[in-house]
């Protein structure tokens, strides 16, 4: 309501327009960082990463235009320029996506299973959704993303675990027995994407849940005899530190992969083999540590 009552004066400008108009006491900062998280500014042209990084300043303009008094806080928000924007690369996606589900609840744009899709529509038995249609019984394999990790115990004190697993289109609770859950433990955090074996059951009402048998990380799936690592990159951002930082994370990450650079242009893309020297070990690390400054899906292991 205060956000409407402010824009009444005209659409928003900018963050700083937002913060020096809209009463901070009714939508404090953390509102703000979700309005941010959501994209709600992304009409203004400016990058999440670089709002988040601007906020405090715009939040401490938007206490001394209040301080001023009524009359004297309209005339400076009139007056009062935004100072310009730091040099930021927008988030990965990884992030970007993480921000939404903060912000909405839910994945927005898209879902960090979709870079995994086309690997589990060969791997899998069966899509979430299609589980309700199969019988209980069925051994079934299904790939998603933990969204919700519980810990409970049994009677005799053994952990255990409840999922709920998503993926493209449905969630189901996947149920992991004690034996189990000592052995894979450490994949079962919110937002790992797992493969999960086992028997499908279903309640009264016919709803579906597995008892889980198996389950692998789907990230390891990557480094199942790879032999090829291509790594995408847009021309128009290259630059000779960024070629650089890349050189040393191969460097640093020796191995018997052929390493392949794609430079992105408008029009076309160029492809440059690596020399045999800039072998590279395909490890989730130096995955990680490229996509962290490229970009999200930068790194292609074949």
């Amino acid at each position: 309501e205060a956000i409407l009552e402010a824009r009444e004066g005209g659409p928003f400008r900018d963050l700083f327009d937002f913060c020096r108009r809209v009463d901070s006491r009714r939508v404090n900062r953390r509102a703000v960082e979700s309005l941010i998280k959501a994209g709600a500014f992304t009409s203004t042209g400016a990058r999440r990463s670089q709002l988040m990084a601007i906020l405090p300043e715009a939040m401490q303009q938007a206490s001394r235009a209040a301080k001023k008094g009524s009359k004297q806080s309209s005339l400076f928000t009139k007056l009062e320029e935004s100072p310009e924007l730091p040099d930021l690369e927008e988030w990965p996606e990884g992030q970007l996506l993480q921000a939404e589900k903060e912000a909405f609840g839910f994945y927005f744009t898209s879902h960090p299973l979709k870079r995994f899709e086309e690997r589990l529509q060969k791997e899998v038995s069966s899509g979430i959704d299609a589980l309700v249609d199969l019988a209980s019984g069925e051994r079934v394999k299904v790939g998603g993303v933990v969204i919700e990790a519980r810990e409970i115990r049994t009677r005799k004190g053994d952990r255990m675990a409840v999922l709920q697993l998503e993926d493209l289109k449905g969630r189901v609770e996947v149920v992991v027995f004690p034996d189990l859950f000592r052995s894979c433990r450490p994949l079962l955090g919110d937002e790992q994407p797992l493969i999960v074996e086992g028997v499908l059951e279903k309640d009264d009402e016919g709803r579906p849940r597995i008892r889980a048998q198996a389950i692998k990380s789907l990230e390891e799936k990557r480094d199942a005899t790879p032999k090829e690592v291509h790594i995408r990159l847009r021309a128009d951002g290259l630059t000779r530190d960024r070629l650089k930082a890349l050189k040393q994370i191969i460097e640093l990450n020796p191995g018997p992969c052929e390493a392949f650079l794609h430079l992105l242009t408008p029009r076309k893309e160029v492809i440059l083999q690596l020399p045999p020297s800039l072998g590279v070990a395909p490890s989730e690390d130096m995955i990680k540590m490229v996509e962290g400054f490229l970009g999200y899906h930068a790194v292609e292991v074949e």
